[in-house]
């Protein structure tokens, strides 16, 4: 150790006797960097002045210009003329504000009269051509004409309408402030004449110009620009200007501006610059000799310090190399001094306790990655089953926040992503959110609560909602509400009620028309005896044949009664929808009438074929074809329509444009004997839901008042029925 504390002794005085030199170069660098910092900060504030400066008259332009577009939308109802001219002109040059509006003076005063060139310069811009210059007016760009000038523009919307729901852009005021005047063969003239810490001109960016007085480095870095189009700014710290604003030859620290135009090109190049104070004069000798007598110390201390320390440091840094690579039974020799040996003894301990370290690492990331692919693999599980399953789920944390909800429970709900949102914020349906904050507030488990969930659409949606709370010692930490859509259950109970009203009222039917139809026969056979006997005479006046054809009208309704209480079975035949509308529609178009509607047909190609009974399917669809007309009486368009539903399902559609129905009559127009026309015997839809029904179909109707109304008749494929009636597919 005493060793070792000498030659730090002896370390000690050599570096107090190499510090001692290096101080006669610290005045000449010291004031040397000084003076270049206090350069940029000059720079900087002159940079940031005149862009304050251009930022303020834009600021004022922009005031003054506003209040002239208010001004001009608060007299548009007494210039309808300029409004139509403004919302259909192409032409920028009819537009002149001075000449034909004169409301410059009213707004515009010192100094920026003088700035603008012409009365060019404040323009009323028409709707097309404002609209395609307002991309690059928003980029806020200088705008620069062919003429070399470089504007400082604003611009403002023109709107006609007061409210919100009125407002329409008509145009827009657009005003050029000249900012830098470019004359041919002299430097150009920068408008803002202020006095700023920097010099500054501004120069014409051709390469001939900057490339006379910038290095390479920094004329590249000029003229270079990113993808978005924005160019640096670049910073010389030292530059020889030559016949640029009157210098010759000045050594300066110069800040480079990049001027750019709205075509994004460079159209001008802002020079800031500060002469340099050369101080090599003052300490050059000086630092010479200090550098020269730096380096000889330096070297003779580094061979020096190399015989004492490197060897044994080299040692070290070689063996902890090799452990790096992955060699960790390396071990370095334990020699030299006493303090060699206790570094050596140090390092192959540490070794050692790093290698027993690495086997347990490896041992615990082992452990670690099964217990992850478990954790990642249990996770997928239940994320599949609550992809999959038709119920609903969603989690909420204590404060009502969610956490998850499946992608079932989203298309329930009809709403987009829901989680990390308070279930107030996220759906608006009030019953649903009390059952769920009742469930919360109360710590208290819901089983299958109906509730009625209203969409943003106002559409009514019955739920049957449990609740679960989620405990963790004791404490509440969140709540799993499950939900499910009722709609489908609603609607086959309904099914099942009308069935029953149906069967009723079919055995009351067949009873009716039994005891009606022998007393028909009768009735009809007196009247033909009746008008053979006294047809011929003078006031008879055609009695019997009114008696025959009121029978046979009742005769035709006994007969509806029967087909309604006793259906005959279906006699099912595979076959294509094209070819089942090929025969029926050709039987339509014959029909006299026809020819006052329009029929269009949406058949999509490639339909799987049904099994159907052709003279049952017939009967149905000319009822509803009759329907059509009826709704029409003047005429219109009928759309048959066929389309693949889904894998399972096939649906013909019957459209018509007339009187619609009304809501309060939609859900009774399957009942028998329900009818809202004079001379019907409301069987009509009736016998087309119970012939739908016999081929285990069924009928869908939308109906919108004055508007039209449109049935769907949903038939299974005829691959569906083959695999219900082989027991494959219930």
């Amino acid at each position: 150790m005493k060793r070792l504390r000498g030659r730090m002794i002896v370390a000690f005085w050599g570096l107090v006797l190499l510090a001692t030199i290096p101080l006669s170069v610290i005045p000449y660098f010291a004031l040397h960097y000084r003076h270049q910092v206090i350069r940029s900060q000059q720079l900087e504030e002159t940079n940031v002045e005149i862009e304050k400066d251009i930022k303020l008259i834009g600021n004022e332009l922009q005031r003054v210009l506003h209040r002239a577009a208010l001004f001009m939308q608060d007299h548009f109802p007494k210039k309808q003329a300029l409004v139509e001219k403004l919302e259909s002109s192409t032409d920028p040059e009819d537009f002149v504000l001075w000449k034909d509006y004169e409301i410059w003076p009213r707004f515009f005063g010192e100094p920026f009269s003088r700035a603008l060139n012409s009365d060019e310069d404040l323009r009323i811009i028409p709707k097309q051509l404002f609209l395609e210059m307002k991309s690059w007016l928003e980029k806020k760009q200088f705008y620069e004409d062919e003429q070399g000038r470089i504007y400082l523009y604003c611009f403002e919307t023109l709107w006609k309408g007061k409210n919100r729901e009125e407002m329409e852009i008509v145009g827009g005021l657009f005003v050029k402030f000249t900012l830098i005047e470019k004359r041919p063969g002299q430097t150009p003239i920068f408008r803002i004449q202020k006095s700023y810490d920097a010099i500054h001109t501004v120069i014409d960016p051709s390469p001939g110009h900057l490339k006379s007085f910038l290095p390479k480095d920094a004329y590249t870095r000029l003229y270079d620009f990113d993808e978005d189009g924005i160019y640096e700014e670049v910073d010389v710290d030292d530059v020889v200007l030559q016949n640029i604003a009157g210098w010759e030859n000045v050594r300066v620290q110069a800040k480079c501006k990049p001027v750019i135009n709205h075509r994004g090109e460079l159209a001008a190049v802002m020079i800031m610059a500060i002469p340099i104070v050369d101080m090599w004069e003052i300490s050059g000798m000086f630092t010479i000799w200090g550098i020269i007598v730096t380096l000889l110390i330096s070297l003779a201390a580094a061979v020096l310090m190399a015989r004492f320390i490197s060897k044994p440091i080299n040692e070290l840094a070689q063996a902890a190399s090799y452990m790096s690579k992955g060699d960790f039974d390396v071990r370095v020799r334990v020699s030299g001094t006493e303090e060699q040996r206790v570094l050596s003894s140090t390092f192959n301990q540490l070794a050692d306790q790093v290698k027993d370290q690495l086997v347990q690492l490896h041992r615990q990331t082992q452990e670690l990655e099964e217990s992850n692919r478990e954790l990642n693999q249990t996770h997928r599980f239940l994320q599949n089953i609550l992809a999959h399953i038709h119920t609903g789920v969603m989690s909420l944390d204590i404060e009502g926040r969610l956490s998850h909800v499946n992608r079932v429970g989203l298309e329930i709900l009809q709403i987009n992503e829901l989680q990390g949102r308070k279930i107030e914020d996220a759906i608006e349906s009030s019953s649903f959110v009390k059952v769920i904050r009742y469930s919360l507030q109360n710590v208290r488990s819901l089983f299958e609560e109906e509730v009625l969930y209203q969409t943003k659409d106002g559409d009514l949606i019955p739920l049957q909602v449990s609740t679960v709370p989620l405990m963790e010692n004791g404490a509440l930490t969140g709540l799993v509400v499950t939900f499910h859509d009722l709609s489908s259950i609603r609607k086959l109970e309904e099914q099942l009620r009308r069935q029953d009203r149906l069967a009723a009222l079919g055995r009351m039917a067949a009873g009716v028309a039994h005891e009606i139809r022998n007393p028909l026969g009768i009735i009809r056979g007196s009247a033909e005896l009746l008008r053979k006997r006294f047809g011929e005479l003078p006031n008879e006046d055609g009695l019997s044949d009114f008696i025959i054809e009121e029978v046979n009208r009742l005769s035709r309704v006994v007969n509806d009664f029967l087909m309604f209480a006793r259906p005959p079975l279906p006699s099912l035949e595979e076959m294509s929808v094209s070819s089942l509308f090929e025969t029926i529609l050709a039987y339509v178009k014959s029909q006299p009438g026809t020819e006052q509607y329009r029929i269009v047909e949406e058949i999509e190609p490639d339909l799987p074929p049904i099994a159907v009974d052709a003279n049952l399917f017939r009967q149905a669809f000319l009822n509803l074809w009759l329907n059509a007309q009826q709704a029409m009486p003047d005429g219109g368009t009928i759309t048959i329509r066929a389309q693949k539903m889904n894998h399972k399902e096939l649906a013909i559609e019957i459209a018509d444009e007339g009187i619609g129905i009304s809501p309060d009559h939609l859900d009774r127009i399957f009942d028998p004997f329900y009818t809202s026309k004079d001379n019907g015997t409301g069987l009509g839809l009736s016998l087309v839901h119970q012939i739908i029904d016999s081929h285990h179909g069924r009928v869908e109707v939308e109906s919108i008042p004055k508007r039209g109304s449109r049935f769907r008749l949903i038939f299974p494929t005829a691959a569906m029925r083959s695999f219900a009636a082989s027991g494959e597919l219930l």
